[in-house]
């Protein structure tokens, strides 16, 4: 049964992207401890202690300068760990940024995306944060990620993403 084989080798993609990920060792990436499939697939990640920067800009509070070149920093940090272990995030957004505390970014979700089947980004305005070439249907690259990270600094910044649902949509037709 073609459909069995494509969700066999779907579960097998998103373990190899598991443990790759599980294999991450930096100070502001959510550890990923183990990966499976049962009647599901999951991920069991280490639970970091704050509220997703969604949360944070939602409710109003947009970063200052200096908060946002940390966040940068951080962030920056996290994919160049990944990007040297031959990891992309594929689906950065400011869902997956947790800011502790201290407003430390911890980068959570790694990896596993680009092993999923390909996600409905718009069900959570997680489009804003795609690259040009993801809109279009492309595979996720070192430089999508890179592309994400300004984006969601300049929402953090600004409390507006770059592009508006329209400017999206063009984006989209014109790198397709």
């Amino acid at each position: 049964d073609p459909k069995l084989a494509e969700e066999e080798q779907r579960k097998n993609a998103f373990l190899a992207e598991a443990r790759k990920a599980a294999h991450l060792a930096h100070p502001h990436i959510a550890q990923v401890y183990d990966a499976g499939c049962d009647n599901d697939i999951f991920v069991v990640s280490q639970v970091v202690q704050g509220d997703a920067l969604s949360k944070r800009l939602a409710s109003g509070r947009l970063l200052t300068v200096p908060e946002a070149a940390l966040l940068g920093a951080q962030l920056s940090g996290c994919l160049a760990a990944a990007h040297a272990a031959g990891i992309c995030h594929c689906g950065l957004c400011p869902d997956w940024v947790i800011m502790d505390s201290q407003d430390n970014a911890w980068l959570s979700n790694f990896g596993i995306s680009r092993a999923l089947e390909k996600m409905n980004y718009s069900d959570e305005g997680r489009e804003h944060f795609l690259s040009p070439e993801q809109l279009a249907g492309g595979k996720a690259t070192v430089g999508s990620d890179i592309y994400s990270l300004g984006a969601i600094i300049f929402q953090a910044l600004t409390g507006k993403t770059p592009y508006s649902d329209e400017g999206l949509q063009m984006l989209a037709r014109r790198d397709s």
